[in-house]
């Protein structure tokens, strides 16, 4: 594997234990149960309001391990919150490996490789920078209309008014309306139902420096 770069936006909670897929599917708007071990989606993670805290990419290593990728600047507030929570439920929430860059070429099978032909994601310890290739996987990103939660919009926005309902990442859904409940569901569900959304999130393109 040849890494680029680390994309120090990023930051991963590791959770591990027997019950770690049943204690996330109570948290994440993705549904677990449908994610296979070595696969990747969107989540979203949000209060009882039904407002995101964070989003991000979730990779299942296997049913009693997982890595949660959001943006650093919510690392300070939502680890603790999430580490308390998941210490009821017998498991672990410990900081993990860096988010990584590799070349699509040299990638390992388990690498997150739908965005981009030349990037894949993955988890590495290497801390190699480079602020060309990071800033490419950001501009993917916004190609890809994945909305990322950072420090200035958490908890200010419904997984609809992000178009979170329409991120599909390895034929995963970003939020499940088949799911039993998680935090913040009821919100999100009736939303959807309701078609209540007045707001939405779009790319906008300009010809000239704003």
């Amino acid at each position: 594997m040849q890494v680029i770069s680390i994309l120090n936006r990023y930051a991963t909670v590791h959770f591990e234990g027997d019950q770690a897929q049943t204690f996330l599917q109570g948290q994440l708007t993705c549904d677990l149960l449908t994610l296979p071990p070595q696969r990747w989606c969107f989540f979203g993670y949000c209060n009882h309001k039904g407002r995101a805290l964070a989003t991000g990419y979730l990779y299942c290593e296997n049913l009693q391990t997982y890595d949660l990728i959001m943006h650093q600047g919510l690392i300070q507030s939502l680890h603790p919150r999430l580490q308390r929570s998941a210490q009821l439920s017998g498991v672990s929430a410990t900081l993990g490996k860096n988010p990584t860059l590799c070349t699509i070429e040299t990638a390992p099978d388990h690498a997150l490789k739908d965005l981009s032909a030349t990037y894949a994601l993955c988890l590495s310890s290497e801390t190699t920078h480079d602020l060309s290739a990071a800033q490419d996987w950001h501009y993917t990103e916004l190609a890809q209309r994945l909305p990322i939660i950072q420090p200035e919009t958490t908890d200010q926005y419904t997984p609809h008014m992000l178009s979170l309902p329409e991120v599909i990442l390895q034929n995963m859904p970003a939020v499940s309306f088949e799911k039993g409940c998680y935090v913040g569901q009821e919100i999100v569900s009736r939303t959807h139902y309701k078609g209540q959304s007045k707001r939405t999130f779009t790319l906008q393109t300009c010809e000239t420096l704003i």
